[in-house]
């Protein structure tokens, strides 16, 4: 499978600015932002980082591959994968101290954007100007190796690479620092920026039905891509801020506020999120809690301590959280991980025991 559960563990790590003991060589060399008291954690971030992140790392193909498995090959020999996984690995690429193969890699993803600012959900080599998937429901690799339009029926990831490029961008900023890096790219992530725009409605839904494929896959306005989208949008407004492009960021900023407004009078449930918006049938969420819980509070789309104006009625959301709280239980890389959101102390806490 893809490296995104042991990506999210070694993420889960880091972004608590964790570092190894003394003892451990490999954490030693980023003690100024590591800190694991622990040495069985240690142990299982050193092999996440080593066996999984680092592994996948291939300057053979070209500097700056990486590919989304760590043998290489699962999922295409030298297939590169712009969206969502592109961004998991560019952050832990990142903390690990991989930014000049970090910086290239967005730039061999930057030589498919179409002159409208379109990126490539996926970069498939060896399939170029072919046709991909099952009897009946295929679509065209484009001739330079590009999958600009997924076969499932909709285009349900359409809403994916726009934000995964923008995020990769800003978090390449904040890592280095780099203002001059910030100030070529810009006109290339204001690009892709407009073209995510150009899937955001009037009212402020975004299309496109997901940030990953489900089969059946949703229809359209799905919840976590609200999230995503509206997080994009007000990276990019900052980023244009800080070189001083003062219209462009009132621009996004709206765009941002839009997309946000549009989530919190909408998909609010009661005491929970929708899953998505179906164009025929509705809001899809009556099952319970939705993947849609977790991302409305980290990308800051809906967060009344924060923003006054949340449309959330009473303490609606303090009870959403209480949900989350009790439900949000999984397994990763082998650790039992209770993910806690405490309405009033407004943080999340991540509780690793060994099983």
């Amino acid at each position: 499978m893809r490296a995104t559960l042991l990506i999210s563990f070694v993420i889960i790590l880091l972004s608590t600015r964790l570092a190894a003991p003394t003892g451990i060589s490999f954490s030693q060399r980023r003690a100024d932002k590591l800190d694991i008291p622990n040495p069985l954690i240690t142990e299982a971030y050193e092999r996440a980082a080593t066996q999984n992140i680092l592994a996948a790392v291939n300057p053979d193909i070209f500097f700056g591959y990486f590919s989304v498995c760590a043998d290489g090959q699962g999922f295409g020999f030298g297939n590169t994968y712009p969206s969502l996984d592109g961004h998991q690995m560019t952050d832990a690429l990142l903390w690990l101290g991989q930014v000049d193969v970090v910086k290239a890699n967005w730039d061999y993803v930057k030589t498919f954007q179409k002159p409208d600012g379109q990126l490539p959900l996926a970069i498939l080599p060896a399939e170029a100007g072919k046709m991909i998937g099952p009897a009946g429901f295929q679509s065209p690799v484009d001739p330079n190796g590009g999958l600009y339009r997924h076969w499932v029926p909709g285009d349900p990831l359409r809403a994916l690479a726009g934000p995964t490029y923008i995020q990769n961008a800003d978090v390449i900023f904040r890592h280095t620092g780099d203002r001059e890096w910030l100030r070529k790219k810009l006109p290339s992530i204001n690009l892709a920026a407009d073209y995510l725009a150009s899937l955001v409605t009037a009212e402020g839904a975004v299309k496109g039905a997901g940030y990953y494929v489900e089969r059946p896959t949703r229809v359209e306005y799905d919840g976590v891509a609200q999230c995503h989208v509206a997080d994009a949008f007000r990276r990019i407004s900052e980023l244009n801020a800080i070189t001083g492009n003062r219209k462009m960021a009132v621009k996004y900023k709206e765009v941002a506020t839009r997309i946000k407004n549009y989530f919190r009078t909408h998909f609010w449930m009661k005491d929970h999120f929708a899953e998505y918006i179906n164009p025929e049938r509705g809001l899809v969420g009556n099952h319970g809690l939705t993947d849609t819980e977790l991302p409305w509070g980290a990308c800051g789309t809906s967060n009344p301590r924060r923003d006054p104006g949340c449309k959330m009625p009473g303490d609606s959301w303090k009870r959403s959280g209480e949900c989350v709280r009790k439900a949000a239980k999984t397994n990763i890389g082998g650790a039992n991980v209770t993910m806690t959101k405490a309405g009033t102390a407004q943080k999340n806490t991540v509780n690793i025991r060994p099983t």
